[in-house]
């Protein structure tokens, strides 16, 4: 069976390669200016000429040739479909089945692929981060898998440029003690918190999660019982020294 490709597709939308197309460029200088394109004097050919440009930039593939697709597409009673490909030649090109891939379609084909290489090799070096991370403050929770679900929410936040370099996550994550456990609810960040959405990675580098200096009024003597401080006011037991929460009025 027999296609109909418009020729140099990708002028018409310089973006053919993303994900949702939503719109088509017609240049001013097709309708005025361009002798071939002022060779064609039926409107409804001009018209359906605007029209394949959508459909096939659409499909992301040629058009099929036949007089069933043409009827759903147009109303060909009132000028035959046959007639509006011989008048716009000039710009379409008959492609077969068989043929190999339009330079477009090719063209798409290769960057989506490049694509989902650059976002598997991200996958795997951020589970590796993450991993390699968790083996360092063994508290932490692995990653043995990604799920489906998993999966779409890191895909989304692949699109964010703060979230690629995934290491400086990381070493936010480890300045900010309440996210290591350090909390009244002994409540530790996970790898699923962090690609939940597109706000909880980014109060971790905006550093929320760090503790606030005291005020001398919150600040009381240190308790010499504690099990925590031995009553010498610090709390050593995570990473660096902070004051202990037997210190702290209530």
């Amino acid at each position: 069976m027999d296609y109909i490709h418009i020729k140099s597709l990708e002028k018409y939308h310089p973006g053919y390669r993303d994900r949702e197309l939503k719109w088509a460029k017609l240049f001013f200088t097709m309708a005025q200016g361009d002798p071939e394109f002022e060779l064609v004097k039926n409107e409804i050919d001009k018209w359906r000429f605007a029209a394949m440009i959508c459909l096939e930039l659409e499909a992301k593939k040629p058009l099929p040739n036949t007089n069933d697709y043409w009827i759903k597409k147009f109303d060909i009673r009132k000028r035959p479909m046959s007639l509006t490909l011989q008048m716009i030649h000039n710009f379409i090109e008959v492609v077969t089945q068989d043929c190999e891939s339009t330079p477009t379609e090719k063209k798409y084909r290769e960057d989506k692929e490049d694509k989902n290489k650059i976002y598997v090799d991200f996958e795997k070096s951020t589970i590796d981060a993450w991993n390699d991370f968790c083996n360092k403050y063994p508290t932490l929770s692995k990653i043995k898998e990604i799920s489906e679900g998993r999966r779409i929410k890191l895909k989304k936040r692949f699109t964010k440029k703060s979230f690629k370099d995934f290491s400086a996550i990381l070493k936010v994550i480890k300045e900010q003690p309440f996210l290591m456990g350090e909390n009244d609810r002994k409540w530790k960040v996970t790898f699923d918190w962090l690609i939940e959405n597109d706000t909880n990675y980014l109060k971790a580098l905006e550093l929320r999660y760090k503790e606030k200096p005291h005020k001398e009024d919150d600040v009381k003597s240190a308790d010499p019982d504690c099990q925590v401080c031995a009553g010498t006011g610090w709390d050593e037991s995570g990473e660096g020294k902070k004051i202990c929460r037997c210190r702290l009025r209530k």
